[in-house]
């Protein structure tokens, strides 16, 4: 999880978010929040997803038409991701295009800033993980399983 938080006393306006979702490609779609997908010859898949801290934590059209949201929450589930740093890499980079046009500071789980060593790290070990018990990140029974 990667969340861009709005600069203190600040907060993101409902138009600008959605300006900034189709900018980057995203799609606004299952459980009212944006997806970035993957449309190739392994299928359709969504690789990374957008929502928000702020209540209820998705975007319904009604509340995209308000201002007030407090954060952008990136996430990405490594373990059903193939190439999953590379996904993170491509996530990443979605967030701070938000960054720059919207302001705020990209934070980790603990609200920390962000830095993507903090996250590459624990790919590769998840991925080699994995690779002991002979399996790889998005293999369909390591998404069974998962």
């Amino acid at each position: 999880m990667l969340r861009l938080v709005a600069d203190q006393g600040q907060s993101y306006r409902g138009a600008d978010i959605w300006d900034v979702m189709l900018s980057l490609g995203m799609e606004w779609g299952d459980m009212d929040i944006f997806h970035a997908h993957h449309h190739g010859s392994g299928g359709y898949d969504e690789v990374f997803s957008v929502h928000t801290g702020t209540e209820p934590g998705f975007f319904w059209l009604s509340t995209l038409a308000e201002d007030g949201f407090a954060d952008l929450i990136f996430s990405m589930d490594g373990v059903r991701t193939v190439q999953p740093q590379t996904v993170f890499e491509a996530m990443w980079k979605s967030a701070e295009y938000p960054r720059t046009r919207l302001g705020g500071t990209l934070v980790n789980e603990q609200g920390l800033p962000a830095v993507p060593e903090d996250y590459l790290h624990p790919i590769q070990e998840m991925e080699d993980r994995l690779s002991e018990f002979g399996f790889k990140a998005g293999e369909d029974v390591v998404a069974f399983l998962f």
